[in-house]
Formats: structure tokens, C-alpha cells, sequence
């Protein structure tokens, strides 16, 4: 494939939680766009993409985001242009057993990151990435943009949130100076394979069809922005592209088309006519825990912006995730790169 563009052509970029689910995506595409990366997480998880710490050794340097001097070390050794910071504590019901950790976690990640890279003089670009769940809900906003006001009930939404007032705190007193471009991004519910958190819908999914079990569904018609892990790291890469020299801040949203937005019931529905598992529905008065009921994301400011919006509709988001978790067994990495190039070839070319 001839390529096209140029921009990832060594660019060095750093990563944290590379070897999570977006992380590992973003990693590999990376890679194929010609960058220079060098991820950082704590540990692998064991069906993760990037699942061996054989697996691209000298790309990687496998310890705590709250271990200051060496996250540290390693950010200065590696002089990158381009920071992507996702490590954190991810899920919300896990957030209310590991609160603690989930605050700190999130919150003194992400501080470390930014004192860091102050020191650095070739970075360029800046992105923190945080989620949907950041907008407070009780005002009635049904399509949340960039500008709602931001608030969270659990510990999770709201330690996201912590780092978002954090992020905009350094921009203005630091980065904004140094004309650093620094922004985070908000993204609705990302699915694909090479995810298997727990409590979370297509995993579950796929560990009920695998293990013949009835898959519990406990917020049937809570609304979700789904969209694909290939479209989210597309609409990443290209928002730090646009940042480049451009002292880039705020908040940026990165949603789904419309049609995307469906209930879990509808999903379920949809997933079920590809997979063969039984579901049920659990009462809502067991679940003490408090999710959010409708996420909706309005991305108006980034199709204005750089014109960037989601390829892949619904009906394709879901048979690539399928596709993938179908052929896992094959070659876990030969099919994330079989998808990447593909995904490339048809939306983005190189």
C-alpha cells in the first residue's frame, strides 16, 4: 500500500496503558502509520493483544503510573512528540470496591504525566484521554457537548473528572505558555475485540456464548454511544494530527453516528442473531450501584473542527467485533493487525 501520508512517519509517541484495549489498538495502528512508540503499563492481561512481555520488548516499559521516577526515566529517555495517555482505573462498578486505588490511580497518573512532560522540549501534542461519563446528568441533557457542565456521582466519573479540571489547569498555567497543545478526549462506549473486562456488555457477551452460560443483563435500557475501537483510535490520531503547532485545548468529545445509540437490550438483541448465548434480565432493585441511564455524545465540534466523524454504522461495528472474537484463537495479533490494515485501506489510508 502506498503511502500517502506522512505524519506518523517517526514520530515518536508515548503511551500509557498500552496494553489495555484501546491502548493495544492505538499501539499497533501506530506502528503501522510508521511511529516510533513506546507504551507503558503496569502489568498484561492474560488474553490482551499485546499479551507477553517477549512481545516488542524494547517498545515497552512494564511498571506503575504512580511510580513518578520511573514513569519519569522513562518519558525523558524516549523524548517523544506525542504523549496518549490512557492508564486508569477503567470500570465503574469496580470503582466502588477499589475506590481508593480508583481516585489515586486516575487522579495521580494523570498529575505525573503532566509535571513530567513539562520538562520536555520536543513534545508537541499532549491527549488525555477520559470518557462520556465525566457530564453531570441532572440537568437533562440528552446529547452531552463539550461545554455541559461536567460531574460524577460514582467514583470512577468523578476521578475522570478530577482530571479534567486538572488537565485544564496545567494547560493554563504551563502548556498554553510553552504552546504545547493539551486537551482531553471524552468517548462514548468503545467495542472491538481484545476486550474482556469485567461487567462489561460484549465481553460478557462473548463469555456467555463461550461458556454456555446465561449472559445477566442489569441495565437493559440504559442508552449507550457505541462505537468501534478502530473509528475511536482514527478519530484520536487525527485529532492530535490537527494539534501539531497548534496550541490545541478543551475538552473533545468523539461520538458515534445517531443510529449508533442504542439501549443494552437492543445490542444484545443484534449480538444474539451472530452468537448463540440466552440472556435474562435482572431486577433493577438488586443493582445498588449507580450507572448512569442515558449517555449520548453530541461530536459536532470535531466534524466542524477537522471533519471527523465515525465510518463504521452499527451493523459493521458489531460484525468486526464479532469477526474478531470469532478468529481469536487463530493468531490473537495477526487478527488485530488483519483489521488495522483493513480498517486503513477503507477509511484511512496510510
Amino acid at each position: 500500500m502506498k503511502n500517502k501520508n506522512n505524519f506518523w512517519k517517526n514520530k515518536r509517541v508515548f503511551i500509557t496503558g498500552h496494553t489495555g484495549f484501546k491502548g493495544s489498538w492505538i499501539f499497533f495502528y501506530l506502528i503501522k502509520k510508521g511511529a516510533k512508540v513506546h507504551g507503558y503499563s503496569l502489568n498484561y492481561a492474560r488474553n490482551s493483544i499485546i499479551f507477553s512481555k517477549k512481545n516488542y520488548k524494547n517498545k515497552q516499559t512494564i511498571n506503575n503510573i504512580n511510580n513518578y521516577r520511573i514513569l519519569e526515566k522513562s518519558i525523558l529517555k524516549f523524548k517523544p512528540y506525542v504523549i496518549i495517555h490512557l492508564a486508569a482505573k477503567t470500570l465503574v462498578l469496580n470503582s466502588y470496591r477499589e475506590s481508593y486505588q480508583t481516585f489515586y490511580t486516575n487522579i495521580v497518573g494523570t498529575l505525573n504525566i503532566l509535571e513530567i512532560s513539562k520538562k520536555l522540549k520536543n513534545l508537541k501534542s499532549l491527549c488525555v484521554i477520559t470518557t462520556d461519563k465525566v457530564y453531570d446528568e441532572k440537568f437533562g441533557v440528552k446529547f452531552f457537548n463539550e461545554e455541559d457542565r461536567l460531574g460524577g456521582k460514582d467514583p470512577y466519573s468523578s476521578s475522570k473528572v478530577s482530571a479534567e479540571i486538572i488537565v485544564n489547569s496545567y494547560y493554563e498555567s504551563f502548556y498554553k505558555e510553552k504552546k504545547i497543545s493539551l486537551f482531553s478526549v471524552r468517548a462514548g462506549n468503545v467495542i472491538g475485540g481484545g476486550d474482556w473486562s469485567e461487567s462489561r456488555l460484549i465481553p460478557d457477551i462473548v463469555r456467555s456464548s463461550r461458556n454456555k452460560k446465561i449472559l445477566k443483563l442489569r441495565n437493559p435500557f440504559h442508552v449507550r454511544p457505541w462505537q468501534h475501537v478502530l473509528d475511536v483510535t482514527n478519530g484520536y490520531l487525527k485529532l492530535i494530527e490537527f494539534s501539531f503547532n497548534k496550541n490545541l485545548n478543551g475538552g473533545w468529545n468523539i461520538g458515534p453516528k445517531r443510529k449508533n445509540e442504542k439501549n443494552v437490550l437492543e445490542i444484545v438483541k443484534i449480538f444474539n442473531k451472530k452468537l448463540n448465548f440466552n440472556y435474562t434480565i435482572t431486577k433493577v432493585n438488586k443493582i445498588r450501584k449507580y450507572e448512569s441511564f442515558f449517555l449520548q455524545l453530541n461530536n459536532k465540534k470535531i466534524l466542524k473542527t477537522i471533519g471527523w466523524k465515525c465510518k463504521l454504522d452499527l451493523n459493521e461495528t458489531i460484525n468486526w467485533a464479532v469477526e474478531w472474537y470469532i478468529n481469536r484463537n487463530k493468531n490473537v495479533l495477526s487478527r488485530t493487525q488483519y483489521q488495522i490494515d483493513k480498517y486503513i485501506k477503507l477509511y484511512d489510508s496510510l
